[in-house]
């Protein structure tokens, strides 16, 4: 399995949201865009999910969270978080398309980045251009909009297809979280819109049993339980207590990176 969380085998714990904010700070989580597996990524979504829930009161102390799917086993979901008032398994996915990442790995290996891009829709499909000049691609009305209800539909349709077989107890709660890595910013109200449309058009609410929530992970926020709450919670509370911990409790930050993600 590899040192999925360094020095920690599978699990990590804290006790309060300072020891779960330096835990999952100390823990190195990049991923290399030239070259990275899904236990990378996954560790990635994972210690950049749980500050923000912590400073949203959705995480209880103590806590522990596993890593259940370690490489090589068969149905298995990947987390299992456990505090004093939850108990249940995580399934995280990552939300993009062949064409972005063949495209993006191919800049990187080459030591190139893109400072633009084109997203747009077609047949159905999400589609994406990357420029390496600034200024060269542009957004087309709600194109990336539309593009994130086709790439996160099919992924929470695919991923709840297959919960069946998933080697877990029957009464497990079950939660999904979709991390979406695709070009281009979204008008939250018009993306769900969007991704509800597209979830009735290819039928999930026909599909059983369904995950317990739903969850879809940007990069500085958190659409919480779209199908319930529907809550968007967002990195910017977690900057702001950061910022009255660093005058309050300044030696919560000793040893940490200077950057404020991992």
């Amino acid at each position: 399995m590899g040192d999925f969380f360094t020095g920690s085998g599978n699990k990590i714990s804290a006790r309060d949201f300072v020891e779960l904010y330096r835990t999952c700070r100390l823990i190195n989580s990049r991923v290399s865009q030239k070259n990275y597996n899904n236990l990378q990524r996954e560790r990635y979504y994972i210690l950049n999910l749980l500050p923000v829930y912590a400073v949203y009161s959705l995480v209880s102390y103590p806590v522990i969270v596993e890593k259940v799917d370690i490489g090589g086993q068969d149905n298995m979901p990947d987390f299992r978080i456990s505090d004093c008032k939850s108990d249940y398994i995580l399934e995280a996915t990552m939300g993009t398309t062949e064409e972005y990442i063949t495209k993006s790995v191919k800049l990187s290996r080459q030591g190139k980045t893109y400072k633009n891009y084109k997203v747009w829709t077609e047949n159905g499909k999400a589609r994406v251009e990357l420029y390496e000049e600034a200024g060269s691609g542009f957004r087309m009305g709600f194109e990336q909009d539309k593009a994130f209800a086709i790439i996160v539909s099919e992924r929470i349709i695919n991923k709840t297809k297959s919960l069946p077989s998933y080697k877990i107890p029957k009464d497990s709660k079950k939660e999904l979280l979709v991390y979406y890595n695709f070009p281009g910013g979204i008008n939250v109200d018009y993306a769900e819109n969007w991704l509800f449309e597209e979830l009735k058009k290819k039928e999930y609410y026909q599909i059983e049993p369904k995950f317990d929530k739903v969850h879809i992970q940007k990069d500085l926020f958190v659409l919480y339980d779209i199908f319930g709450e529907n809550r968007e919670l967002t990195k910017y509370k977690l900057y702001e207590y950061l910022h009255y911990l660093s005058i309050e409790n300044p030696a919560v930050f000793e040893g940490l990176p200077n950057n404020t993600d991992n």
